[in-house]
């Protein structure tokens, strides 16, 4: 049989878990403008996973790592004006996993953020996100014990940015961008 990826939307593993750190402002103009005084901050930028085993067909437990950078984060309520970027590092794992379905997991990313663009300036303090369910869009609750946004939701969604069409014969790694919103 033959399938033509490029018309097939594949689910990738883990990937999802890469979504959450992969935060993208597509709409970042019209965002601002909009009525968003439940949310207190929303960045964007992207996350690169590495999978083991390879994904591919045959369903089976995957464990994903991974790092990536959040930028542009804007305080759309003025409650973290401060924050500007961040470095992120994700982790996770889903059972029953193949490039056509994502089974239960569980992923974390943590989160250091700055006080200038780009990951620079002032170190000003980490943020953990626990994810425990791998849907789309991926909603997580930040640990209490957070340094920065302690005991909040985060929603993130996002799209893979690397050619997933391989995936049958085995994805080693995956990249993804999207938006992250923290209320």
């Amino acid at each position: 049989m033959n399938v033509n990826w490029s018309n097939r939307r594949i689910t990738v593993p883990i990937a999802a878990v890469a979504l959450t750190a992969a935060v993208a402002c597509n709409d970042y103009r019209e965002r601002m403008s909009a009525d968003t005084t439940a949310e207190s901050l929303v960045c964007h930028g992207e996350v690169s996973v590495q999978f083991s085993p390879s994904v591919n067909w045959q369903a089976k437990h995957i464990k994903a790592t991974g790092s990536g950078t959040l930028d542009h984060c804007a305080s759309l309520d003025g409650s973290h004006p401060h924050l500007k970027s961040a470095r992120v590092e994700v982790s996770g794992s889903a059972t029953e996993t193949s490039c056509t379905q994502v089974g239960s997991g569980r992923g974390t990313v943590d989160i250091t953020w700055y006080g200038g663009d780009n990951q620079s300036g002032q170190r000003l303090g980490t943020t953990r996100l626990v994810i425990d369910d791998l849907d789309r869009p991926l909603i997580g609750r930040t640990t209490d014990d957070s340094q920065v946004l302690p005991g909040r939701t985060a929603t993130a969604d996002g799209h893979p940015t690397s050619d997933l069409s391989r995936c049958p014969f085995g994805l080693k790694s995956a990249s993804a961008a999207g938006e992250i919103t923290f209320r």
